[in-house]
């Protein structure tokens, strides 16, 4: 995320908040996230992940790309260039994954598809915190390019250009570029 789209989420997020007048600590309850989190999202001293995302939203009652920025207009077609989506980072515990959101334009929608472009490395001692992702919905991915590893907690599924996997969103996973070349996959995530 840039820092323009960062101060961007923090804004809409707080002004979400504020007009449903909840607190952090009533946000960070219906959202399952630490109010001390929240805090420093809104604050922009924290970077929000997908799944941050995916949960403030749905706290909230509003779609992941309304927090994202997408425009007032309803559009029934929605064409997005090569890099011209709304690019975001998550990064925790030795992770930085770049997301391109795909479809911040189209406000009523039923998927959040965008592009991941994952790390290469995890802290492989830490199955928690901020590096792990779960939330209601389901989740389906295609590698564009490079190899990938998407860690569950049973097993670790390692995915070629063409692969794909589908899989239920509530699974604690995170994913990494296991190859050379940063890999680059297509997420359609539909939340619950």
């Amino acid at each position: 995320m840039t820092r323009d789209a960062e101060i961007g989420f923090a804004e809409r997020m707080m002004e979400l908040r504020k007009a449903r007048r909840l607190s952090l600590e009533q946000l960070a309850e219906k959202s399952g996230l630490t109010k001390s989190f929240l805090s420093k999202v809104e604050r922009n001293l924290a970077v929000p992940s997908i799944t941050t995302a995916v949960k403030v939203s749905n706290a909230l009652g509003v779609r992941v790309s309304h927090l994202l920025g997408e425009t007032s207009e309803e559009n029934q077609i929605v064409v997005v260039r090569k890099g011209q989506g709304s690019r975001f980072v998550s990064e925790g515990a030795g992770v930085t994954n770049t997301h391109e959101a795909l479809a911040v334009a189209r406000s009523v929608k039923k998927m959040e598809p965008f592009l991941l472009r994952p790390s290469h490395a995890y802290d492989p001692s830490i199955y928690d915190g901020d590096s792990v992702f779960s939330f209601p919905g389901e989740h389906f991915c295609f590698v564009v390019s490079g190899e990938i590893e998407i860690e569950f907690s049973d097993r670790i599924v390692r995915l070629h250009p063409g692969d794909s996997i589908y899989f239920d969103s509530s699974l604690p996973h995170r994913t990494r570029s296991s190859s050379a070349e940063r890999g680059e996959i297509l997420v359609v995530v539909a939340p619950g």
